[in-house]
């Protein structure tokens, strides 16, 4: 070969491998001129809420579960500055004003069983909604209509239903889980002693 067609040959070769090496070298230099991606960090500290606080507080009729309509008014019940956001503060807020009621009101107890109890939402609480056994569902209905009105269950004869440990074990286990346990939380924590999420029978008869 010629040295021209020689030198024509390795030019050809060196344009070829530049050719090569441009787009990654692009490549690498948008890679470096990208900024760094954002990080994203929590508004707030939810550490505390446990999901049952925050159900109790939004679950209006207390029948374990939280409808739109309920979800609805308790952020605009609760959105003090009326932000469209629920800060951590307001949410405290709320969990205070409701524990206050708890401890001040001596039928909240009786009126969220209730409640919980009237499955189908008819406003008495008939023989298959009760847990409870037979002597203590006919010590309350008071007219013997084989259903328990709110007044009955309210009633001083009513309130029998949490006085007696084997009326409210309703599983014969000789405990009290909190599922069980028909009145308030506070009422429930007072009697638990030891904290460890149930009453046994000891605990229920020497409230502190």
């Amino acid at each position: 070969m010629k040295p021209q067609g020689v030198w024509i040959a390795v030019s050809l070769l060196a344009f070829a491998f530049a050719a090569t090496l441009s787009p990654a070298q692009s490549k690498k230099s948008q890679t470096q001129a990208r900024p760094p991606a954002p990080v994203y960090r929590s508004r707030a500290n939810w550490t505390g809420f446990s999901a049952d606080q925050l159900l109790q507080q939004i679950d209006a009729d207390h029948d374990g579960v939280i409808t739109h309509e309920e979800w609805e008014r308790f952020f605009r019940d609760h959105d003090e500055n009326k932000d469209d956001r629920l800060a951590q503060e307001e949410i405290q807020a709320a969990a205070a004003k409701e524990e206050n009621k708890e401890e001040t009101d001596s039928n909240y107890g009786r009126e969220r069983a209730f409640q919980k109890l009237d499955a189908n939402r008819d406003d008495v609480i008939q023989r298959n909604e009760w847990p409870g056994n037979d002597r203590s569902f006919s010590r309350m209905d008071a007219n013997h209509d084989g259903v328990l009105s709110r007044e009955e269950f309210m009633s001083m004869n009513g309130r029998y239903w949490n006085e007696v440990f084997e009326d409210l074990d309703f599983n014969n286990d000789g405990l009290i889980s909190r599922d069980e346990w028909l009145d308030s939380e506070i009422a429930f924590q007072r009697l638990d002693h030891n904290h460890n999420g149930v009453i046994d029978k000891f605990e229920f008869y020497t409230p502190r």
